[in-house]
């Protein structure tokens, strides 16, 4: 059975009996609502999440008690908070450590929101890069249209996904090196409190 599994960076404090990095405290609009983008003036945001399989401890400490080194069709893992009043622009991914194997596919995802970014699935088994889009409409567009029709708006948090929808062949993650970076205007200012 697929699961979810919070690895994010940032947002409340979650006490881990085993005192570990991760999982990140459950994602919900409440607990994110006032998380502060990482300058308090209204810029561009790419604020990117590695998922490093080969070199961080923490990551391979997590997959090794919680999945058991064996992940299954729709796991989910947390990747970035996207703050409140943001304007999504749309998200840079890069694989840059592949599994091994002929096999491995994942999605972008929104979770709230329920939109899926990139209009096929991205290959983990292979090295490569690519731009995922939001369309409002429901449609996936990709390359030079997404200005006119794939800015979207989000009033409140959300959370951006990665859905493993193929798994990797052997089933295991390592060698898997994975950047997800969302890029986006973000318009509040000031203290967070």
């Amino acid at each position: 059975m697929a699961s979810t599994y919070e690895l994010y960076l940032g947002g409340p404090r979650q006490q881990n009996t085993d005192w570990a990095i991760f999982p990140a405290a459950p994602f919900n609009v409440a607990n994110v609502s006032k998380l502060a983008p990482p300058s308090k003036h209204p810029v561009v945001f790419a604020a990117s999440r590695t998922f490093d399989f080969v070199n961080d401890a923490a990551l391979k400490y997590f997959v090794k008690k919680n999945m058991a080194n064996l992940p299954v069709v729709n796991d989910v893992w947390g990747a970035v908070v996207v703050p409140a009043n943001s304007l999504f622009f749309g998200a840079f991914y890069a694989v840059t450590g592949a599994v091994a194997g002929a096999t491995g596919k994942i999605n972008l995802r929104f979770r709230t929101a329920g939109q899926v970014l990139n209009a096929a699935a991205i290959p983990i088994n292979a090295v490569g890069n690519g731009f995922g889009v939001y369309n409002p409409a429901g449609a996936i567009t990709t390359g030079a249209t997404f200005l006119t029709s794939a800015l979207h708006y989000f009033a409140a948090p959300d959370i951006l996904d990665v859905v493993l929808t193929e798994l990797p062949t052997p089933n295991v993650l390592t060698g898997l090196v994975l950047t997800v970076t969302p890029v986006y205007f973000n318009f509040q200012t000031g203290m967070m409190n």
